[in-house]
């Protein structure tokens, strides 16, 4: 009797069990949810590879990457496929990231959350090839032999090399986020990467965790091309309201020391600098 009183028991605590796990969707296209969402949650047990598909409502050419990948065949059974909405604020950090505004654009995950694959548009032979090789524990990156970062030729950057670099400014930027430091060898690879190919976003990261008053020089000085100028705008913006742009004179007035192009929405004018009262 207690034998069967025993037996029944571990059924219903392992019914009980099953019925409380999560089932996680190997598609989610609803755009409702964020990139950093799918490592935390969707693969909280580091077991899932996640193929994010970055993009905007109204692009055709997204939903017929959508609509493919969920015929495609062979796929093993630890890879979720997501999509992101850039036009969401929550997102907009992808797109300054990559330093792109042309969709689709697909990232790629493995169980550790690393960044292993990059394709630049809907291409599904490439898109396979790079299934092809992630899956299989290799890395992979192709923009169409376009302009790295629309910045540096292609033929000067390794793929290993580009997908390493843009990890860096991914894990960098998760722990923005969570406002979690950086170990001293976090620190450095940022530090490299903002020497070897510098732009608004490593910047930006690396004087968000530094303070380094020569990079926030540097953020207002360059960085004005058409590309910038549209992506990262509302960030100058933001770097101008912050403390570290302030100072209280001895007669207790406050004020901020800005330095803004002419017009930040539309050109690469001359610097103007000015000290303005609060």
């Amino acid at each position: 009797m207690i034998k069967i009183f025993t037996y029944v028991f571990f059924l219903f605590l392992s019914v009980s069990c099953a019925k409380e796990k999560k089932v996680i969707a190997k598609f989610d296209f609803q755009e409702n949810r964020t990139f950093t969402e799918f490592l935390e949650k969707d693969n909280a047990d580091r077991s899932n590879y996640i193929v994010t598909i970055l993009g905007i409502s109204k692009c055709d050419l997204c939903g017929f990457v959508k609509e493919k990948m969920a015929s495609f065949s062979g796929l093993p059974p630890n890879v979720l496929f997501r999509s992101v909405d850039l036009t969401k604020s929550e997102n907009k950090w992808l797109e300054q990231l990559l330093r792109e505004f042309s969709y689709p654009l697909i990232l790629i995950t493995n169980p550790q959350n690393e960044l292993v694959g990059f394709v630049k548009g809907a291409r599904l032979n490439v898109l396979k090839e790079a299934f092809q090789n992630t899956f299989n524990k290799r890395i992979f990156f192709d923009d169409g032999k376009g302009l790295f970062l629309n910045q540096y030729e292609a033929k000067e950057v390794s793929s290993a090399v580009k997908i390493d670099f843009l990890n860096t400014q991914i894990q960098s930027y998760l722990d923005y986020e969570k406002k979690e430091s950086l170990d001293p060898d976090e620190l450095d690879r940022l530090r490299k990467s903002v020497n070897a190919y510098p732009y608004f976003f490593n910047t930006y990261l690396l004087y968000q965790f530094t303070k380094e008053k020569e990079l926030l020089d540097q953020l207002f000085r360059t960085y004005n091309a058409n590309v910038d100028q549209f992506l990262y705008t509302g960030l100058k913006k933001n770097l101008i309201s912050t403390e570290e742009l302030q100072f209280i004179d001895s007669w207790g007035r406050s004020w901020s020391w800005i330095n803004i192009p002419y017009n930040l929405a539309k050109g690469s004018h001359p610097i103007k600098r000015r000290w303005l009262s609060r």
